[in-house]
């Protein structure tokens, strides 16, 4: 997970479908205009949460997104 937010530092806020607003969550990236931070779903899938299971859980995003957060 470190290595992707170094990734993510150094290829800057050119990420499709991720923003990172530096007065929402202090930065951290997050599911374009929603308050889902990408760490809290990485998160759960670490946990053992399916992508299935994400898109009940936050009908707010799609699968387009859980896919941008991967990456």
């Amino acid at each position: 997970m470190q290595a992707i937010q170094l990734l993510a530092q150094n290829l800057g806020n050119n990420w499709q479908g991720i923003e990172k607003t530096p007065r929402v969550f202090g930065g951290e990236a997050r599911i374009a205009k929603t308050r889902i931070p990408v760490w809290v779903l990485v998160e759960a899938s670490r946990l053992g949460y399916s992508d299935t299971d994400l898109l009940t859980s936050y009908p707010t995003i799609t699968a387009t997104d859980l896919a941008n957060a991967w990456v």
